[in-house]
């Protein structure tokens, strides 16, 4: 049985390094929000698009935008027979339910691994990451916004959330998930 594998939480948790090291260990496609948004936009990944918080590019008519196509993508993985990760906040949880649906829907299992990480150490990387290259936009001035307005889990979901703290050795962190993903996947099934 396929699994969608999805990496959620605040930004600067970690999560796409963590998707996209899980994914090149297991050979699966990761699929990121912040790729799809700028590819729908279309502009270059890395390009900075420094706006308000649920503004422009960031917007909710945009993001409901972005993660039907990851949705979309998600399905012709599936329809394949083949797993694949999301990558993105997924703060709203009706976008949680939506991938639940397409889990159900494709008779995948579905795992929402949400990604927390140290206050200090999110800070730290939200600061680094104004000096280098990344699709991310996330910024140290819109991450209280982000945490005020970031559903809890609730519904069909939060049974199917794991929290995983990225705040240690990052080695580690990708060992745990990936050693205990089957069990989450079957668990969840």
């Amino acid at each position: 049985m396929p699994t969608l594998l999805v990496f959620m939480g605040l930004m600067g948790t970690g999560k796409s390094h963590l998707a996209r090291l899980v994914g090149k260990r297991l050979g699966r496609p990761v699929i990121n929000s912040d790729t799809t948004r700028k590819e729908l936009a279309g502009i270059d990944p890395t390009t900075k698009v420094h706006v308000d918080f649920e503004a422009g590019l960031y917007g909710p008519e945009m993001s409901a935008n972005v993660y039907a196509e990851m949705r979309r993508q998600a399905i012709e993985h599936l329809k394949n027979g083949q797993s694949v990760i999301l990558d993105g906040s997924y703060k709203r949880l009706d976008e949680r339910e939506a991938v639940w649906q397409v889990s159900q829907e494709n008779g995948a299992s579905v795992v929402f691994v949400e990604v927390t990480c140290e206050e200090a150490e999110v800070r730290r990387r939200l600061a680094q990451r104004v000096r280098g290259e990344t699709e991310s936009d996330g910024r140290l001035e819109l991450l209280d916004r982000q945490r005020a307005d970031f559903d809890s889990p609730a519904g069909p979901t939060a049974r199917l959330t794991r929290q995983v703290d990225n705040s240690g050795d990052l080695f580690d962190v990708v060992t745990k998930i990936i050693d205990k993903l089957p069990y989450w996947a079957a668990e969840n099934a």
